[in-house]
């Protein structure tokens, strides 16, 4: 459809079709805004930025219902995609709602729409600003739900040992899945598979650099267009089935022979279409075979041709994953594939684990903070706007106009380019405002219009107008009117050579409200000025905040994020030279072009403090690095922090719970509307950085920070550079807990202690490997890791081997410098890469099979196995060997205290998101190293440890203010939930609960449980349904019996235990691998990687024998090479690897240690009595300890649940006299601990 230029000339306002010539009518789409204006349409397509900004327009403000007759007010508002309204932009949104009901006098039917909400009534209730029981959900009922069609879901994970990174493995992965698609000539299918892919990434330099590699790795140049220089095309060519030795890559995985079965031409004949969608560059590409996206193709975009979902790396969030999973499969009949690429670090090592949970998501309930301070503050100024607007429809004679644009900028840089009515229309303003500081004309008027606008109490309405930071009155009007006034200009001596006052043209009053809902209040940012990308192009001005700016470009750093028009545009700020020394010296102006002072800050070295002057970046032009320079080059900033609160801070009531009084000894609360916030500096000194040449080579250099270079004065007198810091300075809102480490942890010889201990000392030995100075300059950090990994598997596998402990296998290696522990067979392991033994030959005269072997055994795998060899890297390793089985001792100390000190602030955090459902833990950042204190700010207390919970909005971001608030209510219930974050996690209950499940299957007593496994094993090849109805009688039964059958748990047993081809012997043979792991572990006190104990048990043919059947080519060319594969997808994550991951807390500052719940949980003690429900007077005890302790604890028997539930009725039904009240107890928490249900009730009223 076009809009002909004759219709366009003659104002006639309707669309043509190309090529039927089909035409709109004039008053069936409004194609202008002056024709908007005229006569507002029956349907109007808006945005809620849009409706924020032009409530005020007295024009554009007709068209949303306001000063309108009541019949021409909208009767309903349509929301899409409801879920994306989400926490601080979600309560952005649900407040601009109710402002234009106020604005407007409509009283509209709100709808909604979303797949991925859960409590949706209450949710959308919170969105619109209605009462819950005016929402009603319309949802299928389950038994108006078709099972239909199948879904395909893989986790990949990327293989480091070829050395290639995960982007490469993406690209791979993405030209094959396109391939086993249709293709858009034949449709073999009949629609079954589609003919688009679409490619998820997180990240503009990463969406960036898969575009264009992907287009690279097609034969195809930065435009699309086939490159020259790549005669042999797409490098999927290389896998034509008619190329030699076609069989030998079948047999090896290597075959891509059903693409051209499919219908795929694996020649040069062959062009697919590659094409982005992102923030840079919107619109879809019609004939698109493979699109690259970011979360701009998330939502709302249906094409029923797309059948594969590619996602780089693990998802952020569940909702926004399971959306762009839904992006394919649209048709019911089609069979969608998703598939998520995962690294071995970090949340995707996790992921890879967990690939139950991976797929299977449980959807958290979203709450919205419409209450939050933060947001609330901005809003009043936004209500202002519509305040205002209302009372200059009362001033006869005003020209039309927008109070957003007149509040933005004076008149003579007014966007309508009529400075005289911006003038009139901010004269007028400029009275009302005064009237209103002056003689409280308006007051009243204005604090009942917040009042109902926003829907808060008087209370709420009184502080937004006098209370700091941001007030109305004391702090945005003021500024308005001056700014109204004087027109926005500089009197004397204050303007410093500029004309204006700060003004941002679209933005009205930058210093109180952003741009857009969705931005940042005060963000520091950095003007980023990249050189022209073409001949016709100008440079490229644009702004980043400024962690990720610097992030982005530090130096050494190839950004491909402004690397928009073609593939050869890429940034970086160059190092000093690109000679491979180990330090170099940066001087800053080399960095940025411009940057502001923040004066000294303070840092600790070896114990002394010492000051360095530190500016923040304000302007920074990177340049085209050298051609020889690969994309992978890379470099990390070494952060540094120090805290300086400028007041005490308020301090918090704490409860009287004995378990916690040894440990925290104070709260104190920093908030601005308090005038006591804490200033927060970041800065860093150097950077650690990885030159790498597309040659091959690379280097590692450590680049400082200097005033000038390095050199000679004019007296031929050699100097020192002069250090400086790059960073920022910022003043937020804080809490921090001071805390009393204990001496005691509790690593003693009980079995708890042990298993404790047993996966300190993994974690312990790793840490002490990547800390030490020994390997400075010969191994890099992702290095270490493999190596601590590598030699602890070895050492493990030496001794279950050997039938030895530890010890043994480490003083059998004597004190020389040749270790002779099996790293190739644990590289083989580690890399999922076991070698093809030559007594699995086939002799059929392949002779190249052996090279074909070797490839994987290349680079990262030859890098670490050059390093095992070196002398240095083999003391290191020894040195710190001896920690793996020792009873910790001072030298532990340290670490434990940072890991504890982790631990702790972890659990507060999540205690603060279970207080404030509402608010988002992720604007917190959790600090246990607080730096020096400068000389003019309050010290630490003596014999105390901090640990601060930030947020990152500049002027306090209302979670701080909120968990004051709540916390003040109810202190103990703080408490309670911090110890409940405590408690194990995910992981470990599914590790608990599938260990008591499989000693259920295989009970020669009791056949219930393993009968029902039966039925549906058999009901997958009767029907879906079938299959649906067995597992959920499953589920039933194993509830009944005291399974706790949370989420995690069934999706656990649905893909692990009850996988396709499982049998009651798989069943047997798990229980027995999970014995058999405890023993060992226990044997040895270590923990046992889960890969160590697959590679033990590939070596029979117990697993074959196990299994329902076995079909494909990988079992005969190596059985154990499989058996390993499907033995680790079998078996679960246990012991260190899954410890503390519910408590994972990121800051980008620093690295902090892995979270271990029971080293804070066995040092609390001292818990509520415990009653087992086994007594005959059990109740009578629980009266009796809630009316001396306020608490006491239910112990029953997990398989007894019909008791336990009974119990619990009757004690929250029945009041405790205690004295003067009749109180009802309340549960505190549930826990489950080996079979036992323990309840912990308490009277709420209790003494705090």
């Amino acid at each position: 459809m076009v809009w002909l230029d004759s219709d366009r000339q003659a104002n006639v306002e309707r669309l043509v079709c190309r090529d039927c010539n089909t035409a709109t009518q004039p008053d069936e789409l409004i194609l202008t805004r002056e024709k908007l204006r005229a006569g507002p349409p029956d349907i109007l397509f808006t945005t809620t930025e849009m409706l924020n900004q032009r409530m005020a327009d007295s024009q554009i403000g007709r068209l949303f219902g306001i000063n309108t007759s009541v019949h021409q007010k909208p009767a309903m508002v349509l929301l899409d995609e409801v879920h994306t309204y989400s926490g601080i932009t979600g309560a952005q949104v649900a407040n601009v709602l109710r402002r234009w009901k106020k604005a407007s006098g409509a009283k509209p039917h709100f709808v909604g729409l979303s797949a991925t909400l859960s409590d949706a009534k209450r949710f959308f209730a919170q969105l619109t600003g209605v009462s819950d029981f005016r929402v009603e959900e319309v949802s299928p009922h389950p038994s108006e739900m078709n099972r239909q069609g199948v879904e395909y879901m893989m986790a990949v994970l990327g293989d480091p040992s070829s050395g290639t990174s995960l982007l490469s493995a993406t690209i791979q992965t993405a030209m094959l899945m396109r391939r086993v698609l249709d293709t858009q000539s034949e449709r073999y299918s009949r629609g079954l598979y589609g003919t688009r892919e679409f490619v998820f990434t997180d990240d503009l330099d990463v969406t960036n650099r898969l575009f264009f590699n992907l287009r690279d790795a097609e034969g195809q140049n930065g435009w699309g267009r086939r490159d020259a220089t790549k005669p042999e095309g797409s490098l999927a060519n290389l896998r034509d089935s008619a190329r030699p030795e076609s069989d030998l890559r079948f047999r090896f995985g290597q075959s891509w022979k059903i693409c051209e079965e499919i219908g795929h031409e694996l020649n040069t004949n062959a062009l697919l279409r590659v094409d982005r969608t992102s923030s840079q560059d919107v619109g879809v590409g019609a004939n698109s075979d493979i699109i690259v996206a970011t979360a701009s193709l998330e939502v709302g975009f249906n094409d029923p041709e797309v059948n594969a979902v590619v996602q780089h790396k693990a998802p952020r969030d569940v909702a926004q994953f399971l959306q762009r999973k839904g992006r394919a499969g649209r048709r019911t009949e089609m069979r969608p594939w998703t598939i998520v690429m995962l690294s071995g670090y970090g949340r995707d090592r996790v992921a890879w684990q967990s690939y139950d949970l991976l797929f299977a998501p449980e959807l958290p309930p979203r709450d919205l903070p419409t209450g939050n301070r933060y947001v609330l503050r901005m809003q009043a100024v936004y209500a202002f706007q519509d305040w205002m607007a209302a009372q200059l429809r009362k001033t006869p004679g005003l020209p039309p106009g927008s109070i957003w644009q007149d509040f933005a900028a004076p008149p003579s840089e007014h966007v309508s380019k009529k400075p005289g009515h911006a003038r009139a229309r901010q004269k007028a303003e400029a009275r009302i405002v005064e009237a209103l500081l002056t003689r409280d004309i308006g007051l009243e008027d204005l604090r009942n219009y917040l009042q109902s606008a926003l829907q808060q109490s008087a209370e709420v309405i009184d502080m937004l107008l006098w209370e700091p930071p941001r007030s109305l009155m004391t702090a945005v009007l003021p500024t308005l009117l001056r700014r109204l006034e004087t027109e926005w200009r500089f009197s004397g001596s204050a303007s410093f050579g500029r004309r204006f006052d700060y003004f941002v043209p679209k933005n009205p009053l930058p210093e109180f409200i952003p741009a857009t809902l969705f931005s940042d209040l005060n963000l520091p940012e950095v003007n980023i000025v990249t050189p022209a990308q073409t001949r016709s192009d100008d440079e490229l001005d644009s702004r980043l905040p400024l962690l990720r700016a610097v992030k982005e470009f530090a130096p050494g750093r190839v950004s491909r994020r402004y690397g928009i028009h073609h593939q050869h545009v890429r940034h970086w700020i160059a190092p000093p030279d690109l000679n491979p020394e180990p330090q170099k010296f940066l001087p800053i102006s080399n960095w940025m072009s411009q940057h502001d002072e923040l004066g000294e800050f303070q840092f600790v070295v070896d114990g002394v403090t010492q000051s360095i002057r530190c500016v923040r970046p304000y302007e920074i032009r990177p340049d085209q690095p050298p051609s020889q320079i690969s994309d992978t080059s890379n470099s990390f900033l070494r952060w540094q922090t120090q805290i300086a609160p400028a007041f005490q801070g308020m301090e918090g009531m704490l409860p009287l719970i004995p378990r916690w009084e040894a440990i925290v000894k104070g709260i104190c609360f920093f908030t601005h509307n308090a005038n006591c916030q804490v200033e927060v500096r970041r800065f860093a000194r150097s950077t650690d950085s990885l030159i790498v040449m597309k040659n091959g080579q690379k280097f590692e250099t450590r680049i400082e920070f200097v005033d000038d270079p390095p050199g000679c004065d004019s007296g031929g007198t050699e100097h020192s550079p002069t250090p400086v810091a790059v960073g920022f300075s910022i003043e937020v809102d804080g809490v921090a807990f001071r805390v009393h480490l204990p001496d005691e942890l509790h690593l003693g010889d009980s079995e708890e202690s042990s298993v404790k201990l047993r996966s300190l000392r993994t974690a312990f030995f790793r840490d002490r490997v990547l800390g030490d100075a020994g390997l400075d300059g010969i191994a890099n950090w992702f290095q270490r890791q493999w190596l601590a990994e590598i030699y602890c598997s070895a050492l493990i596998h030496a001794a279950i081997v050997s039938g030895v402990a530890l010890e043994s296998v480490w003083a059998s290696q004597g004190k020389s410098s040749e270790v002779s522990l099996d790293f190739q067979t644990v590289l083989s392991v580690i890399f999922q890469s076991i070698s093809t033994s030559q007594d699995n030959a086939t002799g059929d005269g392949n002779d190249a099979a052996p090279d074909i072997r070797d490839e994987v055994h290349q680079r990262l795998f030859n890098d670490l196995a050059t390093l095992l060899a070196q002398r240095e890297v083999q003391e290191v390793l020894h040195r710190h060997a001896s920690t793996l089985w020792q009873i910790p001792d001072d030298s532990w100390r340290a670490w434990l205290r940072r890991k504890f000190k982790t631990t702790l602030g972890s659990a507060l955090i999540e205690g603060v998101q279970q207080l404030c459902p509402d608010l988002s833990a992720d604007d917190l950042t959790l600090d246990i190293d607080s730096g020096p204190r400068p000389s003019d700010v309050p010290p630490v207390p003596n014999d105390m440890e901090e640990i601060w919970l930030l947020e990152k909005t500049v002027g306090g971001g209302g979670i701080v203010e909120t968990f004051l608030h709540r916390y003040g209510e109810d202190p103990r219930r703080f408490f309670d939930l911090v110890e409940a974050a405590l408690n194990p996690g995910d992981f470990e209950v599914v590790d608990d609960q599938l260990t008591i499940l499989l000693g259920w299957l295989n009970d020669p007593s009791d056949s219930s449980v393993r009968d029902q496994f039966s039925e549906v094993r058999n009901a997958s090849s009767v029907s879906h349904q079938a299959q649906a109805n067995s597992f959920e009688q499953l589920i039933r039964l194993l509830s009944q019996r005291g399974l706790f059958v949370c989420h995690s748990v069934v999706a656990a047993i649905a893909s692990r235990i009850l996988k396709p081809g499982s049998t009651p012997a798989t069943d047997q043979l798990l229980l027995d691998l999970i014995a058999d792991w405890q023993r060992l572990e226990q044997r040895l006190g270590i923990d046992i990687d889960l890969r160590i104990i697959a590679y033990l048990n590939s070596n029979t043919d117990r697993l074959d024998r196990s299994l329902a059947s076995i079909v494909g080519d990988a079992v005969g060319i190596d059985p154990r090479q499989w058996r390993f594969g499907a033995l680790t997808s079998m078996l679960w994550p246990r012991g260190n690897s899954i410890r503390g991951r519910k408590l994972d807390t990121y800051n980008p500052f620093v690295k902090l240690p892995d979270a271990d719940c029971e080293l804070v949980r066995d040092c609390l003690g001292g818990g509520p009595f415990i009653v087992s429900l086994a007594d005959a007077d059990w109740r009578e005890q629980v009266v009796r300890r809630l009316v001396c302790d306020n608490a006491v604890t239910l112990l029953g028997n997990a398989e007894s649940l019909s008791n336990l539930r009974l119990a619990i009725l009757d004690l929250m039904a029945q009041p405790v006299d205690v004295g003067l009240l009749l109180l009802h107890p309340r549960v505190r928490s549930v826990q489950r601990h080996s079979g036992n249900i323990e309840v912990t009730f308490e009277l709420a009223e209790g003494v705090q």
